[in-house]
């Protein structure tokens, strides 16, 4: 379904969808020109969420690895992507500030000299996004068996929202392994059975791993996904929960809500109350701040352990690492493989089986063993910000105290939208920070 109809709502039926991402396909065969077996295709693209999920679609179809990239990247970051994964192609949306991002970043990889001999030979090539109307249309094509693949085999590269290093990495998802997240939703593995229900994407991006396993409870469940003509999840200016009266789930990045509950139709009552159509609103991605949470509880009936606690999902098998140095009941989560799930990448064993150190800390409610809430990060002072990247405040305090104007630095945005630095001036410096003329001038100075 999607809401850029000029009635409200289109609901786009099996047979229409498949014929989209067969289209999809046949355009990138069309503008993808490489002799390689299963190029990497990147994306850098503000696109409504159907067209981006039928992007995706064409992409494995016509035998290519996918590479969604956040928007959010610097150019910096992206060109570091692109370099890592040995993208020749880079499908970019043609919005200014997207096709100034992948021009920067492609000059980037020039200019540094960070491309491989082939790459200088062969540059990477910038190419147009699809638009709805390109793919969502009626007409005849004759369809085509998809080639046969090995579940082994990568399906497509995501990046991490941050890591201990200076960039993002990227990480390849198997075949198996992306088929295997669809299973969540159904009641023999997960704590709901979502079948039957429509599932409302319009607050995430689809370059974010929680946008993509809505392809993957789609496919597995084959339930209804309700979209946006919005581009970017984590801007909304206007807001209509759901068109359809039916929608049971929606998701949400925790900025995407954060900025829904700031805009002036939250505080009217009857725009709050449309949330009440669904029987959940899914956060993600990142730690949803107190304040708005409360308020979407404000109205409703809540568990007495509260909104902010959570249970480990029933198709992962995890091992909790006592952490107490960091506070009572506090636990450091690691994932093993297990036969429903399995992390993609692995960075340690427990108990002679394969698993992956999250660093992430989680504190154990008082009374119910079976509840958690986030606390932080061990290890790494990666800060979670509200849109899901992460920073690592490390590298920037330390590069900021090079500058002997700067007696000390200190990086902050948990929960936020972006990072923000508190700094204090050197002593020969020092000044009345109510001097608004001298605190101007030592900006600048900086």
């Amino acid at each position: 379904m999607a809401d850029n109809h000029p009635e409200g709502v289109r609901t786009i039926f099996w047979n229409e969808a498949v014929l989209a991402f067969y289209a999809a396909s046949l355009f990138v065969k069309a503008t993808v020109k490489t002799d390689a077996i299963n190029p990497v295709v990147s994306i850098l693209a503000s696109l409504d969420s159907i067209t981006y999920f039928a992007l995706v679609e064409g992409i494995m179809r016509a035998g290519c690895t996918p590479f969604p990239i956040s928007t959010r990247n610097s150019d910096i970051a992206i060109a570091h992507l692109l370099k890592t994964t040995d993208s020749q192609h880079l499908f970019v949306s043609p919005d200014i500030a997207m096709q100034e991002l992948a021009a920067k970043a492609c000059s980037r990889l020039v200019l540094n000299g960070d491309v491989n001999d082939k790459a200088k030979q062969n540059p990477i090539t910038i190419l147009s996004t699809p638009v709805f109307e390109d793919l969502f249309q009626e007409r005849c094509l004759k369809l085509e068996s998809s080639t046969i693949i090995e579940t082994d085999r990568t399906a497509i590269i995501l990046h991490s929202s941050g890591s201990t290093s200076a960039f993002p990495k990227p990480i390849g998802i198997s075949h198996c392994d992306f088929l295997s997240r669809g299973k969540a939703q159904f009641q023999d593995y997960g704590e709901f059975d979502y079948c039957g229900e429509i599932m409302s994407i319009a607050g995430v991006p689809m370059y974010h791993a929680m946008g993509l396993d809505r392809m993957l409870e789609m496919n597995s469940t084959m339930n209804p996904i309700a979209g946006s003509d919005w581009h970017d999840a984590c801007d909304i200016p206007a807001f209509k929960p759901s068109s359809h009266p039916d929608t049971g789930k929606m998701s949400f990045m925790p900025q995407s809500l954060q900025n829904l509950l700031s805009y002036e139709w939250a505080r009217d009552p009857r725009k709050v109350e449309a949330l009440k159509v669904f029987k959940r609103v899914h956060v993600g991605g990142g730690s949803l701040v107190t304040s708005v949470g409360d308020i979407l509880v404000g109205q409703a009936q809540i568990p007495p352990e509260g909104w902010n606690y959570f249970t480990l999902g029933a198709t992962i098998d995890p091992f909790l690492v006592p952490s107490y140095q960091y506070g009572q009941n506090t636990y450091k989560l690691i994932v093993k493989k297990c036969k429903t799930r399995s992390p993609a990448i692995f960075n340690t064993t427990v108990d002679g089986q394969p698993a992956f150190d999250t660093n992430d800390l989680l504190v154990r409610h008082p009374i119910n063993a079976n509840l958690f809430r986030m606390y932080g990060r061990a290890a790494d002072e990666q800060i979670k910000h509200s849109t899901g990247e992460m920073t690592n405040p490390g590298p920037i305090e330390r590069l900021l105290l090079e500058d002997r104007k700067i007696a000390h630095a200190i990086v902050f945005g948990r929960e936020k939208f972006q990072a923000g630095v508190l700094i204090s001036p050197s002593s020969d410096l020092a000044f009345d920070p109510e001097d608004l003329d001298k605190l101007s001038e030592y900006r600048n100075l900086i």
